[in-house]
């Protein structure tokens, strides 16, 4: 009788899954609902991917969610494939091994292109991650159809401007994102998001290490900027890239835009306005943001033979 017990036991046991505690480490590879996880470089990173066609890779800034794209991803799914990246190593900082450099990240982005056995990609990317699609279209023009910067740094000099943009991204480790949301969107300028919603919005920092990963990227951006790390590889560009320009962008004025046409080779170089739309013009005008992009790889992959 107590033999057939301890079989018994031991055989629910391992049946049935050990529940996980609540002073259990997270796993580097749980992700949100709907993503999918790939490793690149052996760092996990989380994406969403829809649609068919033209594959276009969407880089989120950091500490964003892949959710701040999702109107314009449902609108440019129905044309295209596309895949929304989570920004790398908030979710298991531990892989990034303290390296949160625009050059790993670059790396790591054409690592996932690899990984995810595409040959070729039209990139995409706002303010920070503008800068990197750019900086990807620079250095694996091998793997780069064209490139798409929506208010982008790409050609940013340091100014009192660019440092009021650092600042106010701060606030979105330190627990403040809801005095940095109305400063990226005339929608949420005049609503702001509901406490829900602004949890869907951003990667959580689940602890401290995210938050000092958050801080490290921070830093690492900042060097960027002071460096002019992009702005140099911008001059050299060989594939078409659009730049899209929110007409009431709180961060970036006309003259960086001016800067952009005299830096970036006329041949490959396009420039757009969206009138009504903050720095998230994707955000305040999606319908209109879509069919430029649209617009634009079409014509491009016309022009090329792809």
């Amino acid at each position: 009788m107590i033999l057939r017990t301890v079989c018994l036991l031991i055989t629910v046991s391992l049946i049935l899954p050990v529940p996980r505690t609540a002073s259990a480490k997270p796993n580097p590879d749980d992700i949100p609902p709907g993503h999918q996880s790939v490793r690149a470089g052996n760092v996990p990173i989380a994406y969403t991917d829809q649609g068919e066609g033209e594959p276009l890779i969407i880089l989120t800034p950091y500490r964003f969610s892949t959710a701040i794209w999702n109107d314009l991803a449902a609108r440019l799914s129905s044309s295209m494939r596309v895949i929304v990246v989570e920004p790398p190593g908030l979710r298991a900082p531990k892989s990034m091994k303290g390296d949160f450099s625009d050059i790993r990240l670059l790396e790591l982005y054409r690592d996932l292109v690899k990984a995810l056995g595409l040959s070729q990609v039209h990139i995409l990317g706002v303010g920070e991650s503008g800068m990197e699609a750019a900086g990807f279209g620079h250095h694996w023009p091998n793997l780069t159809k064209s490139i798409i910067s929506i208010n982008g740094l790409e050609v940013a000099k340091w100014s009192d401007k660019v440092q009021a943009m650092l600042e106010a991204l701060k606030q979105a480790g330190s627990g403040e994102e809801a005095s940095l949301i109305p400063t990226l969107s005339l929608r949420w300028r005049d609503k702001t998001p509901a406490r829900e919603e602004m949890d869907r919005l951003f990667v959580p920092l689940g602890d401290r290490k995210s938050q000092k990963a958050f801080e490290i990227r921070l830093a690492a951006y900042r060097d960027s900027l002071r460096s002019g790390f992009v702005p140099f590889m911008v001059e050299n560009l060989n594939k078409p890239i659009l730049l899209i320009r929110s007409q009431e962008d709180q961060f970036l004025t006309e003259d960086y835009y001016n800067r952009a046409q005299q830096i970036i080779p006329e041949s490959v170089f396009q420039y757009e306005v969206v009138p009504d739309a903050g720095h998230f013009a994707f955000v305040d005008q999606p319908d209109k943001v879509a069919e430029l992009i649209r617009a634009f790889v079409a014509k491009n992959v016309e022009s090329q033979g792809y």
